[in-house]
């Protein structure tokens, strides 16, 4: 039995089998006359929008398979949906529909390829076993351009607490506080009534035979002999996937429970709803103490064991400066979890630095986003910054592009701790006059003069499109961004470039949320103050740096869920 489909535009109607009917029903009726003639489409295919096919559409076709699978409704859809149709529907598809699409017949199976361009690293046994079958697929091989490497690996429990995120009850205990009596005798009852339900859930499941932390455990229990295992996939993907274009390496991959950054196999792979310690990998503030402990790389007193919760980093540097690939961006990206890559391990002499500079050296390379944890150490031991180290590596890197610099000091101490004497210009460890091509400059979460600051971004070449300059902290009495921002508007050139050439203004903003991810979005309001004459977006605040904004003031977002975002009704 066919459907009756009309046409908007008369009132003939036309007859169609039913699977193909919600494709059909938004195709124009000279595109429907045409297939249905075996004519070949050109531009006609153009006149209706693709991506009026929804999820909810392809569901449907998949609810009547039992009847695509049929010969003759699959030669229908040979003759009838020319690949200049099936290829633009399945890019817009997400790959959870093209799988069902596949499903309905063979050839369906050959035509609608899975969107794959990215793959996953860490020492899980699920996420190594996915990257091997792709790199042998010959279909998907040549599309992969980005491997993410997890650098966040699930630990035996008992041990290494301190790889895992301690969630502190602080402001449980503030909320709770500034409630009144009244209000909690309320919800008391409340309150009992779902704790007591919760233990009854706990006593029924106690002697459930899978249970979860059971498999987590025997997850764990194979990481320790697939630790060599992990380097050798990553030398096997940069022999199989010619393509590959940027490595990106994060302790962020699992995001928060039930909110990961990236779906990774190992995720998909466990059991629905699984509770489980989300580990960091790289070192972390605990919690009522707001900095990370770094410790020390090279002498008596490294310990290759500390040194080894940057696994992946250490590995990834290593593969990548002794083997021939096309890689051209590297990512160390800590999402706002104030760690990075312990500075120390970028000091002259070690293994990784020299590792560091073999890569950025390559001729072609564009992009590098480096965070850096500096935990407790004061400004005088940086020999990164003071003997020119981390510059020594960059100049090299002469094609740059795209360059972003972060760390976990403007969140860590008071700028007390630094004495002006002891501040390393951004002359001193940027090599900006050696990055001519350079179309994006970031700093995040650093110190700064704004003095330093404005004479550095007015050396910029006139190549940069994009800068970023967000969760800064200013030594004291060296500025704040009220004034930094003045100066933009009033010192640097960037309003007077044309329209399509000014320099785009990026800058997040702490808010009470910023440890998990969480911040304050500003770039609108900091060009149109710069820009257009708008209002001053920031008030001086009772630290002193400028940075605060009032409520109603930019928008908040996540950096784990991009499409979460919010009023900034509470910064």
């Amino acid at each position: 039995m066919g459907l009756a489909i009309r046409d908007a535009a008369s009132t003939k109607t036309h007859e169609m089998p039913r699977d193909l009917s919600f494709v059909f029903g938004i195709i124009p009726k000279d595109v429907f006359d045409a297939m249905s003639e075996g004519v070949v489409i050109g531009d006609s295919a153009q006149d209706f929008d693709i991506t009026r096919i929804s999820t909810g559409q392809t569901r449907a076709w998949k609810a009547t398979e039992e009847v695509m699978i049929e010969e003759t409704k699959i030669q229908y859809v040979k003759e009838s949906l020319p690949s200049e149709l099936l290829s633009p529907i399945c890019d817009i598809l997400p790959n959870s529909d093209i799988k069902n699409l596949r499903l309905a017949g063979p050839l369906l199976g050959r035509k609608c390829q899975l969107q794959i361009s990215r793959v996953f690293i860490s020492p899980n046994p699920r996420n190594l076993d996915v990257v091997r079958s792709t790199a042998s697929l010959e279909t998907y091989h040549l599309g992969i351009e980005e491997v993410i490497w997890d650098d966040a690996t699930l630990m035996p429990f008992g041990r290494d607490e301190v790889l895992f995120d301690e969630y502190s009850d602080e402001s449980e205990e503030e909320d709770s506080a500034e409630k009144d009596a009244e209000g909690r005798e309320c919800f008391s009852w409340y309150t009992r009534g779902c704790k007591r339900n919760i233990k009854a859930v706990k006593d029924r499941m106690a002697d459930q035979v899978s249970r979860p932390d059971a498999l987590s455990w025997k997850a764990n229990g194979e990481l320790s002999w697939r630790q060599k295992t992990d380097e050798d996939v990553l030398r096997y993907a940069l022999h199989q996937f010619p393509k590959l274009k940027r490595v990106i390496v994060t302790p962020a991959a699992q995001g928060y429970l039930f909110e990961p950054l990236y779906k990774i196999p190992m995720i998909r792979s466990f059991p629905y709803d699984l509770i489980y310690p989300v580990p960091r990998g790289w070192p972390t503030p605990w919690p009522r103490r707001p900095w990370a402990f770094v410790m020390p790389w090279i002498g008596d007193e490294a310990v290759e064991e500390q040194k080894n919760q940057w696994h992946g980093a250490r590995i990834v540097t290593k593969v990548l400066a002794e083997m021939k690939h096309n890689v051209t961006e590297l990512i160390f990206d800590d999402h706002l979890l104030q760690t990075g890559i312990n500075h120390l391990a970028l000091n002259r002499g070690t293994e990784e630095y020299n590792n560091f500079c073999d890569i950025i050296k390559c001729p072609g390379f564009r992009k590098l986003k480096l965070s850096l944890l500096v935990g407790l150490w004061l400004a005088e031991e940086y020999d990164i910054y003071e003997k020119r180290y981390l510059r020594d590596a960059l100049y090299q890197a002469t094609d740059m592009r795209h360059f972003s610099f972060h760390t976990d000091f403007a969140t860590n101490r008071y700028t007390s701790t630094v004495d002006i004497h002891q501040y390393a210009s951004l002359f001193d460890v940027f090599p900006i006059d050696r990055w001519q091509k350079l179309t994006h400059f970031g700093l995040s979460n650093v110190l700064a003069t704004q003095n330093d600051l404005i004479s550095f971004l007015s050396k910029l070449p006139p190549t940069v499109q994009t800068v970023e300059l967000s969760f800064l902290t200013f030594m004291k009495g060296e500025g704040h961004y009220r004034s930094l921002i003045e100066d933009i508007r009033d010192k640097l050139n960037w309003k007077h470039r044309p329209v399509e050439e000014k320099i785009k203004i990026h800058v997040k903003s702490f808010c009470y949320l910023s440890y998990y991810g969480r911040y304050i979005c500003i770039n609108r309001e900091i060009e149109e103050y710069v820009y257009n004459g708008g209002s001053q977006p920031f008030q001086l605040g009772q630290r002193g740096n400028g940075s605060d904004v009032d409520q109603g003031t930019g928008v908040q977002r996540d950096l784990f869920d991009p499409s979460w975002e919010r009023p900034n009704e509470s910064s």
